[in-house]
């Protein structure tokens, strides 16, 4: 089982009510130091609940917010908020995150302030299903994905009309010395077996009852079942998965000290009976019924095999263990179980697990009550505090009971030493199936040791980048291997594979990792795409093979991804550093260097800094480390780009070549001249009618002439200098003007512009517009002509003034 790394924590809100129907967006915020993340909200919009007395149940819309990534989004000590209808809101701590070998990843978590109410979320071919299990509030609830209108429902079922039906009794196989103990209903046992057996070697190294073990398990469906799930439970995947979930929560909470792992899940070309006989074929080898399932057991080492369907004469069926032999009894360990019970509150399918590992119900019950292997080995009820239980091996209904008295099936196996609601689940003499799982954990989990369980695919796509003289960066896309190994050879390929059963420690540094054999070096084992290999000789050739394999069993078997590669003779080159920004004047050349460097040089210009580059033309020095650009009339972007046969070319720092422009232009307004270029460091009016010698004392923006002449004005802006064109004045041209109305004051101005006129002001109004024509202010002057200016950036503006049938238009300067 590939269990994933989980550390942040978050808590993500399942069920939000909502009014309307809304498309929802992923966001977070921080609640008590956590992260909120919706997953789910019910539709408040939709019509009432739906409800079927078939089952006790109602069912409402909900909407899934696909936008969540559940691989990385939810982690284990997030917490869930559930928000399911108006009155129901529960809150659960994730426990629990893995992926199986379905690719089907499954949450578990407990709720909070219910002791053992679990839910579980599985996510399968981007669709989730989800449980959510209340004991002691008698409350059932299933979020599934309806194929038929694509849409998610959540459903809340009454545990006492679920519409379940009860296990059958166990199958007893037959003792060495018995044939047909169940009479004409049992097939007899076949002559042989694909199975394997149990070894002698595997019973000297039986594990103790305290010891950790893992079971394997293997899942066969039908058509029917598949059909089932994909219409009721969202996919068999998600079934599958989920009762997995369930089954393990069952073993955690007993404390027997062993987990269920999914090794295999395959459909079966068969078509359910309906009876008894739907076991015996499964288990049967060699009479043509799902022969198959044999070869499947073999090749991917399952302990256990169970087979779902789609039945109404039992729940659930299996073979009980009968015999405390260390072999036990490999060719017996199968069992069938109904698809509508492979997940929820009956816990069927851990049931008749339990019955394959020498499990039985309760002593009291009227049909076929234990105990079963040991005297101890039979299951428990009691009285809690909020309801009557029963442990996953005893029958619920009151009617197998002499006290009439219907029991709540809980998530526990039969245990003295474990409280539920502080009361013990179990008797050490008349209910103990914990103990009894624990003692034959390691008999089970031993029916097939030594199979090499493969990865069904292998790692592809690979890529050797960033390599240079003494390192490389191999690449490749990841199998569905818990874990990849890859090794490394000089010179010849890779010969020696690693051993099946083995375990190698790994070194990214060549040469310190574990040998499969001479110079075959392990340089990664882990579960990423890619390792950075070092120590590697200049101008050697290299090869690697790369296996996927699964961690539980260390099976390197399989065709591994194999490639090569070469080392550079030479190391790679060295960027350097450039010089820093520069400021140059229009029409002049910057002055470029690179210094520390190591390759070949390729001086490369952008008009942006980001994109664009190219490799310079003009100037001198393109491929030294000093260059001398041509001339420049705008800002440029500089880069030294390094370059050596083999390697990915390198770039220095990025060089800004500040260019300075100065607009030489003036303009005129009445008998104001204007320079065009704003916020220069100094202006010195000049007479050009007098070799340009500088008029005392005028050192702004503007000049207002005494004389007519010829003037311009020298510009200074940083370490630039330029001189203006010459504007001529003729003061015999101003003053023959048209006599204007409105007049301006003043002109430039700062902030306020008064307007004069030279009669009354009436229905006075005003528009300013900008150099692109755009009224940017407007107003009424009838009650001050007072115009506040401040608002205005630097430069020319134009004042329409309109007062009757009179309208003028006045350019003024806002400095």
């Amino acid at each position: 089982m590939k269990f994933m790394k989980r550390t942040k924590k978050n808590t993500i809100t399942i069920g939000m009510k909502l009014t309307v129907l809304l498309l929802l967006i992923q966001f977070s915020t921080t609640v008590f130091g956590q992260n909120t993340i919706i997953l789910c909200n019910t539709d408040q919009k939709s019509s009432t609940e739906q409800a079927r007395s078939d089952q006790g149940m109602i069912s409402k819309t909900i909407h899934i917010n696909q936008e969540i990534d559940i691989d990385s989004d939810i982690n284990i000590n997030d917490t869930i908020v559930f928000n399911l209808f108006a009155d129901k809101h529960y809150s659960a701590v994730v426990s629990q995150v893995t992926k199986n070998v379905l690719e089907t990843t499954t949450i578990s978590c407990s709720l909070i302030g219910y002791d053992l109410a679990y839910c579980v979320i599985t996510f399968s071919d981007s669709k989730y299903a989800i449980i959510i299990d209340i004991p002691s509030k008698n409350e059932y609830y299933k979020i599934n994905f309806n194929r038929e209108n694509n849409t998610y429902y959540v459903s809340l079922f009454n545990r006492a009309n679920m519409n379940s039906v009860d296990e059958a009794p166990g199958i007893l196989p037959p003792s060495p010395k018995m044939e047909n103990i169940e009479g004409n209903m049992n097939k007899d046992e076949p002559s042989h077996s694909k199975s394997g057996t149990f070894s002698p070697y595997q019973q000297n190294n039986l594990k103790s009852v305290g010891d950790p073990e893992i079971i394997t398990l293997m899942v066969v469906y039908t058509p029917a079942a598949a059909a089932w799930s994909a219409a009721n439970e969202t996919s068999i995947n998600n079934t599958i998965s989920m009762m997995l979930a369930t089954s393990n929560l069952v073993l955690s909470n007993s404390n027997t000290n062993v987990q269920l792992e999914l090794v295999h899940s395959e459909q079966v070309a068969y078509t359910e009976l309906n009876n008894s006989n739907d076991l015996y074929n499964l288990r049967d080898d060699g009479d043509g019924i799902m022969d198959n399932v044999h070869t499947l057991r073999d090749t991917y080492c399952a302990d256990l095999v169970m087979l779902l369907e789609n039945i109404s004469f039992t729940g659930g069926l299996g073979y009980t263990l009968n015999t405390t032999s260390p072999f036990g009894l490999p060719t017996y360990a199968f069992s069938l179980v109904r698809v509508q019970q492979a997940n929820g509150a009956t816990f069927t399918p851990i049931h008749e697990i339990g019955h394959n590992m020498g499990c039985h119900h309760h002593k009291l019950q009227s049909v076929s009550p234990g105990p079963g292997l040991y005297s101890y080995s039979a299951g428990w009820r009691w009285n809690g505090v909020s309801g009557d239980y029963c442990s996953v091996m005893t029958y619920t209904s009151g009617t197998y009971f002499g006290d009439g008295i219907t029991h709540q099936r809980v998530p526990y196996f039969s245990n003295p030493d474990v409280l539920y609601e502080g009361i013990p689940v179990g008797n050490s003499v008349d209910g103990d199936n914990a103990k009894t799982v624990r003692i034959e954990k390691s008999v089970i989990a031993s029916y097939r040791n030594g199979c090499c369980i493969q990865p069904s695919v292998q790692a592809s796509v690979n890529q050797v980048v960033n390599i240079s003289d003494t390192s490389a960066t191999i690449k490749w896309t990841r199998g569905n291997g818990s874990n990849i190994i890859v090794l490394l050879r000089e010179s010849n390929a890779v010969n020696i594979p690693p051993v099946d059963g083995s375990s190698y420690s790994a070194d990214s540094c060549f040469g310190l990792g574990s040998v499969t054999q001479l110079d075959n070096y392990v340089v990664y084992d882990g579960i990423e795409d890619s390792v950075t290999v070092t120590n590697l000789s200049p101008g050697s050739m290299y090869y690697y093979a790369a296996y996927e394999y699964n961690n539980t069993d260390n099976c390197y078997s399989g065709s591994p991804l194999t490639g090569s590669f070469s080392t550079f003779l030479t190391p790679p080159p060295i960027a350097g550093q450039a010089n820093a920004d520069t400021t140059i004047c229009e029409n002049n050349v910057a002055e470029l260097e690179v210094i520390n460097y190591y390759g070949n040089i390729q001086w490369q210009d952008s008009p942006n800094g980001t994109s664009g580059w190219a490799n310079v033309s003009g100037g001198t020095g393109q491929n030294a480390a000093l260059y001398t650009s041509s001339t420049l009339s705008d800002t440029t972007y500089f880069r030294a780009q390094i370059s050596l046969p083999g390697y990915s070319n390198v770039y220095s720092n990025i060089v800004v070549a500040n260019v300075i422009s100065i607009d030489n232009s003036l303009t005129q307004v009445g008998d104001t001249i204007f320079s065009n270029h704003n916020n220069a460091v100094s202006y010195q009016w000049v007479d050009c009618n007098n070799s340009f010698v500088d008029i005392f004392g005028e050192t702004l923006q503007y000049y207002i002439p005494q004389t007519s002449g010829s003037y311009a004005v020298i510009i200074e802006d940083g370490q630039c200098v330029d001189t203006s064109t010459c504007m001529t004045i003729s003061f015999t041209d101003i003053f023959e003007e048209t006599e204007k109305t409105f007049t301006i004051i003043p002109n430039p101005v700062i902030d306020d512009l008064i307007v004069q006129s030279s009669s009354d002001y009436k229905n006075t109004s005003y528009l300013i517009y900008n150099s692109l024509g755009q009224v940017i202010m407007k107003g009424n002057l009838k009650l001050s002509n007072i115009v506040n200016t401040s608002s205005l950036t630097p430069g020319y503006y134009t004042i329409r003034i309109i007062d009757d049938e009179i309208t003028e238009t006045i350019l003024f300067f806002k400095q």
